[in-house]
């Protein structure tokens, strides 16, 4: 890594043989003599390849292990051993090799061990011609050992995983390729057993990763074909896994449009609960993925069912997403990967945190963060220099992720879980929907134009003072229409019907051991909350006949801790045009304060992405009808309720702007609506006084 770097004293560049170095002074402010240290910074490809030979001896100890890492982005295998070939095999190589450095014999024998042992892969996949060639040289160079290490790597000897992390292979049995199970079957586990079997999985994906496949010149270009195809296979196989996993969320939530939104609030809770203890065997990577799965829309929207969830899942559910944010670059999530497990707990808030597992000291991460760092390094940092050489600092920083890459993994193996089987066969047979279908299942629930979050079977209108005298107003609109003194009982503040509604139980307190806890009384707390919140309608305030309930945050759970649906903020689908063949839509959330160019930046850096010129603002409507959001609108009040997906385009030419004959027409208009809604506003406060 270039930490190294960083406690030497720079003195310059130099430029020689096709490579530029920087020269760095090791020891400079001590008595001892100064070291010259020279890091290699670019080069043309063969002397770059020629410097695994002498990068040690010139004392640049990274330069190996980052070449190694990295270089299959800029040469491939085959192309590195014979420039390395013909080096060794000159007749004046042996000779030179004490006289120049005094060590080149042995660093022979440290280069080849350390890229066999590391990666063994890259010799298994060479031709019959290359290893009778390369055993030759061993052989000339006196290198019996690197022949014998050779023939183990190519008869397959690997290293083995520790026991209890065998490959977990598909579970089908014959007969059962039909077969499907429902993911509402994640009731019937303790939250405990399923984060466990879910770290299992995960540990065996995340301990196969091959860094190197994490790369961005290599993952952002594995669905354009040719030899970046078959590179990612074990990066493939752990996003395969999340979203799986965050498909099972999403489906045993919105599947069953007869369910109640109590029993549908079962559901939520559990994978909440699910939730926490992943991060309790700090399985972080799980987490997301449950995460990720409760913020989709299809999910996020139903306000009913979040209504019916209990506080302690929203404070929960809520300080998890905070640490999962997205916010300068998920810096408390990568706080966390590196923390110990009592850090852990302390950010989660845990009021009575689970004595520490002796199986679970492992750490898995969400590889999505280093996979996203690959690509911004590959797409911010050129890949030569103007005189042509490879630019070698670009493949330093790019070593820096895959390290932290294998330290993770390194950490991951103090898991000692064992998998069930019958676990894992459930779990890759759950019946899956796409997500188009779980978005129609969700509107099925609860439609597009229902904004309540509780169906009142009569209205309420809650007025103080002037009661005996707005008595007789209210009375043409029949006995629906509840007219309530301040000092009214706070059980008529509820509609007909809700007094005695109290929910099931919580999941929380299902998987407790011992004897259930009484139901939860929130509802009838937060309905006698009310009277601190009413709507006043007294001297001459204007009366709202068709009075929406409440949507107050009491009503919703705990202020502040838990996105209520029907706060000032959505969450909408949007994605950036041109892009690339490949293109998705990204999940953005917006607020009430926000116009249009704010939002349209923030689309732009979600999907990492530089546009040039000015954009706009596009809501993709049903039957292939757009709206286009304007420049300085706000865009929550602007958009239709009839989609969340939307577009950013390159802006088209503006219409010419109207004659001033059609603009004073409009403003002649607008002026003409004010005398009736005075009158009207006049009529009513006649009739109060």
């Amino acid at each position: 890594m270039m930490r190294w770097l960083q406690v030497l004293q720079y003195e310059g560049d130099e430029e020689r043989d096709g490579l530029i170095y920087s020269i760095y002074l090791r020891n400079a402010n001590s008595q001892q003599p100064p070291v010259r240290v020279l890091a290699l910074r670019a080069g043309t490809l063969s002397r770059l390849i020629l410097h695994l030979l002498e990068a040690r001896l010139l004392g640049d100890t990274t330069y190996i292990p980052a070449f190694l890492a990295t270089y299959r982005t800029f040469t491939n295998t085959p192309e590195v051993l014979r420039t390395l070939l013909d080096r060794l095999q000159e007749d004046n190589y042996t000779q030179t090799a004490g006289k120049s450095y005094g060590g080149k014999d042995d660093e022979i024998s440290s280069l080849f061990c350390a890229w066999m042992s590391q990666y063994p892969e890259d010799f298994i996949s060479l031709d019959s011609a290359m290893r009778e060639q390369l055993s030759r040289c061993f052989l000339k160079l006196k290198k019996s050992n690197l022949v014998a290490k050779l023939q183990e790597v190519i008869a397959g000897e690997k290293p083995e995983i520790p026991t209890g992390w065998e490959k977990i292979e598909d579970t089908h049995s014959v007969g059962e390729e039909d077969e499907h199970y429902d993911p509402l079957d994640i009731l019937t586990f303790q939250a405990v057993y399923v984060a466990e079997q879910l770290t299992c999985l995960e540990a065996s994906l995340f301990l196969r990763v091959v860094p190197y496949e994490c790369l961005g010149s290599v993952w952002s270009r594995r669905d354009r074909g040719g030899e970046h195809c078959d590179r990612c296979h074990s990066v493939r196989e752990t996003v395969r896994h999340f979203n799986r996993l965050s498909g099972a969320v999403t489906s045993s939530c919105v599947q069953d449009p007869q369910l109640k939104p109590q029993q549908r609030a079962r559901v939520i809770e559990k994978w909440v609960k699910v939730a926490e203890e992943c991060w309790n065997l700090r399985n972080f990577s799980s987490v997301y993925a449950i995460l990720s799965a409760l913020q989709s829309t299809s999910v996020h929207r139903l306000k009913r069912v979040w209504a019916e969830t209990s506080r302690e899942a929203q404070r929960s559910y809520q300080e998890m997403s905070e640490v999962f944010s997205e916010k300068d670059n998920y810096a408390r999530m990568r706080d966390l990967l590196f923390q110990s497990q009592d850090a852990t707990d302390v950010t989660l808030k845990k009021h009575n945190p689970r004595p520490r597992d002796p199986r679970a000291t492992g750490v898995i991460p969400y590889l999505g963060v280093f996979l996203t760092d690959l690509v911004m390094l590959d797409s911010a940092i050129r890949d030569q220099l103007e005189n042509g050489y490879l630019n070698f600092e670009k493949r330093r920083k790019e070593f820096e992720s895959l390290s932290q890459i294998r330290i993770l993994q390194t950490v991951c193996l103090g898991y000692r879980f064992r998998s069930d089987r019958h676990f894992v066969g459930w779990f890759q047979r759950l019946r899956l929907i796409s997500e188009d279908e779980g978005y129609r299942l969700s509107c099925e629930i609860e439609s597009t134009q229902d904004t309540s979050v509780t169906t009142p079977v009569k209205p309420t209108v809650i007025i103080t003072h002037c009661t005996d005298l707005l008595a007789s107003i209210a009375a043409p609109f029949g006995p629906g229409m509840h007219l309530v003194s301040w000092d009214s009982p706070c059980e008529r503040l509820m509609a007909p019907g809700l007094a005695t509604h109290q929910k099931s139980p919580s999941v929380g307190e299902l998987d407790m051991q011992g004897s259930p806890k009484p139901a939860h009384k929130g509802f009838l707390t937060s309905a006698c909350k009310v009277r601190t919140h009413r709507r006043s309608a007294s001297c001459g305030s204007p009366l709202n006949v068709t009075m929406q309930p409440s949507t107050s945050s009491e009503s919703l759970g705990e202020p502040g801790k838990f996105p209520d649906p029907a706060a000032d903020f959505r969450i909408i689908r949007a994605r950036v045009e041109p892009a690339e063949e490949n293109s998705v839509y990204k999940s953005v959330r917006i607020n009430s304060q926000e116009k249009t160019p704010t939002v349209i930046d923030r689309i732009i850096r979600k999907h990492h992405m530089s546009l040039q010129g000015r954009q706009e603002l596009v809501q993709l409507l049903p039957g292939n009808k757009e709206l286009v959001i304007p420049g300085t609108a706000n865009v929550f009040y602007a958009m239709s309720s009839a989609s969340l997906d939307f577009l950013v385009r390159p802006q088209h030419q503006p219409n010419p702007s109207p004659q001033p004959e059609s603009r004073h027409h409009l403003k002649a208009q607008i002026h003409a609506t004010y005398p009736k809604i005075k009158a009207k506003a006049g009529d009513f406060a006649k009739s109060l006084f």
